[in-house]
């Protein structure tokens, strides 16, 4: 570079590769028949069903494609939330005198 630099001659530039084509990419008409028959499946499942046919890619990239197939809606995150919670109050916690956190 410092050659380059030095000489005046412009740094090399480099271009973007293009997009490979994803490996799940063959498995998602599968996908999306396995989730309109069973809505609660879970990616390990559905990982473990295309593995089986043939699929040689990560768990990851599973669980990324179903999240753009089934993306979760506010409705079912506000559900999820108000079940955590012991009927819908939040949690107080009490600290006794004289321990580590005082």
């Amino acid at each position: 570079m410092r050659k380059h630099i030095a000489t005046g001659l412009k740094a090399p530039s480099y271009k973007a590769r293009p997009p490979r084509e994803r490996l799940i990419a063959s498995f998602g008409t599968y996908l999306r028949e396995r989730l309109a028959a069973y809505p609660a499946l879970t990616g390990r499942r559905l990982w473990r069903e295309i593995k089986e046919r043939g699929y040689g890619g990560g768990y990851t990239a599973v669980t990324d494609i179903l999240r753009e197939l089934r993306p979760q809606t506010f409705m079912s995150i506000s559900k999820a939330k108000a079940s955590n919670t012991r009927s819908g109050s939040p949690r107080t916690v009490s600290c006794r005198r004289g321990s580590a956190f005082s």
